[in-house]
């Protein structure tokens, strides 16, 4: 005992010197029960030293309702009203408006709002990585250790650009790994629910799995929907958006309208085709990926897979997920649920490797195989990620950062 409380006092202090080097340190600890801590604490200090690099990212428009918010008299006819004042968020997604105008109650400095941000996507995403890894029997194996490295990129923490729907998607996940991985009991559900205060339009897939115990557990059936759910692409939105029009209540009908639009998705193809290669590239990747690990489980270990039930259940739930967004993707914003798909599918694979490395021989050699690929996924994504890290989260801490600047990393290494 006297040895761990040491060991805490050790990093904590290497924290305040350089948060960089504590997160190394805690890296290569990572089965000490404090870590997800350190990693938790360095996000925080990454959003208070936030870099916004463009004027047209969503970080720059939280940055700008903060501001005139902090600058906007309150009064009891304007209270209620400021608290949804983003037409985006609206009454659906309540959180992040909340968040932001308690946070203008005391300053305009963005560094705050970006600094609760983080303290919230960091909780969560610390603790859904360490879920992995708190209870390994044996130490990391490399081709685990490659395949975590995907997953902690999948929705890194400089997503905080993103707050709403990304500490949505984190917050269910939250709930869902247990949920899936673990044992269905009914409060992983309720932990996962909670991403609707973040983001309404996760009722998507919370009704999915809310009603998935009146699906299908034939893996054959299951495997060739996957499969046929690719095809799905040539739905045409214009229909599609009467139909639900005509059906959903009424507080729904202004996101249909935006989301649901046929020049909303050509839209979004034309800046797509615009995109540079290394971003469409990284979402081939993923896509990829998964569609490998489902075909190689299938195919080679569908007999092993259904013989545990943990397993089995949690192949279910991911192909429920993954052909039920492979449909959905022809609605534009509804296409984002993938990545989540994709979360639960390389937790499967990364069980998988470290647990049952004899019988999923293949798979790790797979893995080892595709490296330079999967290389090429985490080294591009973190190149996003250097544009919002400022430098002082490199080389300062939280004493020698106050009231500086800095500037983004990727400028940095640009020099």
């Amino acid at each position: 005992m006297y040895n761990n409380i040491r060991e805490r006092l050790f990093i904590w202090a290497i924290f305040i010197l350089s948060p960089l080097a504590s997160l190394v340190i805690s890296l290569k600890n990572y089965r000490e029960s404090w870590v997800k801590n350190v990693v938790w604490a360095f996000i925080v200090f990454y959003g208070l030293n936030f870099f916004i690099y463009d004027e047209f990212m969503d970080a720059n428009r939280y940055a700008e309702k903060l501001k005139v918010l902090n600058h906007t008299e309150i009064n009891t006819e304007n209270f209620f009203g400021l608290f949804f004042s983003d037409e985006e968020s609206s009454y659906l997604d309540f959180a992040a408006p909340v968040i932001t105008f308690v946070t203008a109650r005391f300053t305009e400095n963005y560094a705050v709002l970006f600094g609760v941000y983080a303290f919230i996507f960091g909780f969560f995403y610390s603790r859904n990585l360490w879920y992995l890894l708190e209870n390994l029997e044996d130490g990391i194996k490399p081709a685990s250790l490659i395949v975590f490295a995907m997953i902690a990129l999948l929705v890194p923490f400089w997503a905080i650009n993103g707050f709403r729907f990304w500490t949505a998607t984190q917050v269910f996940l939250y709930g869902m790994l247990p949920y899936v991985f673990s044992e269905k009991r009914p409060k992983y559900l309720i932990i996962a629910s909670l991403s609707l205060l973040f983001h309404f339009s996760y009722i998507i897939p919370l009704c999915l799995v809310y009603f998935s115990k009146t699906y299908t557990k034939n893996l054959t059936v299951l495997f060739y929907a996957f499969l046929c759910s690719f095809l799905f692409s040539f739905v045409k939105l214009q229909g599609l958006q009467e139909f639900l029009l005509s059906h959903a209540p009424e507080f729904l009908h202004k996101k249909l309208t935006t989301y649901v639009n046929q020049d909303y998705a050509d839209n979004l193809k034309e800046a797509e085709s615009g995109a540079k290669w290394f971003v469409i590239l990284k979402g081939q990747v993923v896509a990829w990926f998964s569609l490998f690990i489902v075909g190689y489980s299938f195919i080679l270990h569908r007999n092993f897979i259904s013989s545990k039930p943990i397993l089995f259940n949690s192949f279910c739930m991911i192909m429920y997920m993954l052909i039920a967004f492979n449909i959905l993707s022809a609605i534009p914003s509804v296409g984002r649920f993938l990545l989540p798909s994709y979360y639960l599918t390389f937790c499967f694979a990364f069980l998988l490797v470290q647990n049952y490395p004899s019988t999923f021989l293949w798979l790790r050699r797979s893995i080892y195989i595709a490296a330079p690929l999967l290389a090429v996924y985490i080294v591009f994504t973190l190149r996003i990620g250097f544009q919002t890290i400022n430098v002082l989260v490199i080389n300062s801490n939280p004493i020698l950062s106050i009231g500086q600047t800095g500037h983004a990393l990727l400028d940095w290494f640009k020099k």
